[in-house]
């Protein structure tokens, strides 16, 4: 009957919708849900032991400045044609020449994403060498936090030559200024406003302290920035010369502006390494030259990455990302009957990449930790917004703090591993035993110290007896992980690393069907902050529900700490009637 058809053709719509709305359920995915269930049950320990299968699990970088190997991962050729399908399916080639041709693919903020221009910044580098070449300045100090601070810093700390002292400034706290500032001439020290949007309160908190830290006057000439929004940087450059110096008038408007360098409002934060907030404080410590350099080696790989000619797979950036979604959405699933894959360890072994692990947690876990497509429209089930909470640090130090877990722990972690083949800061016997331990960890991770490895490489039964060791010494192995190699820590090659982790970064969102260039959930945190920083300045300790939305907990907690700030209040300056 005509009633009894309606309700199952409302359900046949759902359905329908569902899918449409869900990127995931094509052909592509079901393959790999199917081929999955085969592949989970493989220990990598029999995969290892095929060596013309390890021999096809590696790619080498544009200009051989990097060499990835992903033989540790629990993969076949079949799963790397499969994921190469889910790519095409996902129509991550057509969404990379949008990219590269400056279409809109940050539907959220209509906007193009512009970081991979790498333009060559003229006035950039022409001011970090005059710097550089007069030798006034001995030390620079660069206020700004995520983006602005994570990338440039890391660019700096993995190249630095030493000539100026470059400090990085984001916290409000008073012990983060004065650490940063600590045993600095004023006199000698340039200050950096690093701030897309120049609205951003850390920031200008950190800007403020550091204006009445610099001596009038020098004022004019160290205090420089780096914004998006050029009106917001005047304004507060203006301000700077006009309460400092009473003579202050509109002829000097051009040597303003020639202390601001701007960037394009279509390059995130987070991708700023290769703007003005990222080539600045790296032209000043390593000079023009190198930066360039460094500009050429993340050029490398954008030209492999956005060439049509070059399928897929001969992509390390989107090799990574696929390897990526196979691990948190194909064998991170419960009816597998196995640990859940939903974190990523990267460790790199080598000092100076030391913050590598906190750029790529941001870069990543602001990009892709999104719980609705691109387009605004709810997933069809919770296992499509699994994405990788990154967190690590550098080798050989964390084989002493989380490795444990990695090794024994019921959680399967995949791995990052990152060194640098050459490192001209290193002597021979220390670089041969950081590397011992870089092949070692990846090898204990995946083989453990059970007999299947051993086995399958045809050792006697007898020998393979011999390594089996008791429970609690046991290592399960299993565990996934991927080398990357850079050719050199040079800038060329530091470069083609970070441009690897933000294609990485992008490409993902591609394949999840999300806007990796947009960040709703921490723009709310900012939101809500101000409305209770509005509290600290009554006079109470009770703090006021607004709208009934502020949780008791909240409330009870604020509340300790506006009686705290009442009582230092009342103690410093006492009402007459408490004077007498």
């Amino acid at each position: 009957s005509q009633q009894g058809r309606e309700p199952m053709m409302k359900f046949i719509f759902v359905l329908v919708l569902l899918r449409c709305c869900s990127g995931a359920l094509n052909a592509a995915w079901r393959q790999l849900e199917e081929h999955a269930v085969s592949m989970w049950s493989i220990h990598l320990g029999v995969l290892l032991a095929d060596d013309e299968r390890s021999k096809e699990m590696c790619l080498e970088g544009p200009s051989g400045l990097l060499h990835l190997d992903w033989s540790r991962q629990k993969v076949t050729a079949k799963t790397m044609a499969l994921l190469e399908l889910l790519g095409e399916e996902a129509r991550v080639p057509a969404k990379l020449k949008k990219m590269r041709e400056m279409e809109i693919v940050n539907p959220t903020e209509n906007r193009a994403a512009s970081h991979h221009a790498r333009e060559d910044l003229p006035e950039v580098f022409a001011f970090a060498d005059d710097v550089r070449a007069k030798g006034e300045i001995a030390a620079v100090v660069v206020a700004g936090i995520g983006g602005s601070r994570l990338g440039p810093e890391l660019a700096v700390r993995a190249l630095e030559d030493g000539r100026l002292d470059i400090r990085f400034l984001s916290s409000v706290e008073k012990s983060a200024f004065d650490e940063a500032t600590r045993g600095l001439d004023p006199r000698r020290t340039l200050v950096i406003i690093s701030s897309k949007s120049f609205t951003t309160v850390e920031t200008a908190i950190n800007a403020d302290k550091l204006r009445r830290w610099l001596p009038q006057s020098v004022a004019r000439r160290n205090l420089v920035a780096c914004a998006a929004n050029v009106d917001e940087a005047k304004k507060f450059l203006l301000s700077s010369s006009s309460s400092q110096d009473d003579d202050f008038d509109d002829d000097d408007d051009d040597d303003i502006q020639k202390r601001i360098f701007p960037f394009s409002k279509d390059v995130g934060g987070r991708f700023s390494v290769s703007a003005s907030p990222g080539l600045l404080p790296l032209a000043l410590a390593v000079g023009s030259t190198k930066t360039r350099q460094f500009l050429a080696g993340m050029r490398e790989v954008d030209a492999n990455v956005f060439d049509d000619e070059v399928p897929l797979r001969r992509k390390v950036p989107f090799v990574l990302a696929a390897l990526g979604v196979w691990n948190t959405r194909c064998l991170n699933r419960e009816q597998l009957g196995g640990p859940r894959l939903s974190a990523r360890a990267v460790v790199p072994y080598c000092h100076r990449l030391a913050l590598l692990p906190a750029h790529v947690q941001q870069l990543e876990m602001e990009s892709l930790g999104k719980s609705v497509t691109a387009d605004g429209k709810a997933f069809a089930t919770a296992r499509q917004l699994q994405t990788d909470v990154v967190f690590g640090a550098q080798g050989t130090d964390c084989q002493h703090s989380f490795f444990q877990l990695l090794h024994q722990g019921a959680a399967t972690v995949p791995c990052d591993f990152v060194a640098a083949l050459e490192d001209d800061d290193e002597d021979d016997d220390c670089k041969d035993e950081l590397m011992a331990h870089f092949f070692a960890q990846a090898d204990t991770l995946a083989l453990g110290n059970n007999d299947v490895y051993f086995f399958r490489r045809r050792e006697s039964r007898r020998q393979a007896i011999r390594k089996k060791v008791s429970l609690r010494e046991s290592l399960p192995g299993d565990r996934p992980s991927c080398s990357l190699l850079l050719r050199k820590l040079d800038p060329e090659s530091v470069g083609a690393l970070i441009a690897v982790y933000e294609h990485r970064t992008a490409i993902t969102g591609f394949l999840l069907d999300v806007n990796p260039f947009d960040q709703p959930g921490v723009e709310h945190g900012k939101t809500l902050a101000r409305a209770i920083r509005r509290a600290f300045f009554a006079d109470t300790t009770t703090a006021k529900d607004q709208h009934g939305a502020t949780p008791l907990s909240t409330r009870r907690l604020l509340g300790r700490y506006l009686a705290l700030k009442l009582e230092k209040r009342r103690r410093y300056f006492p009402t007459s009637s408490e004077s007498k």
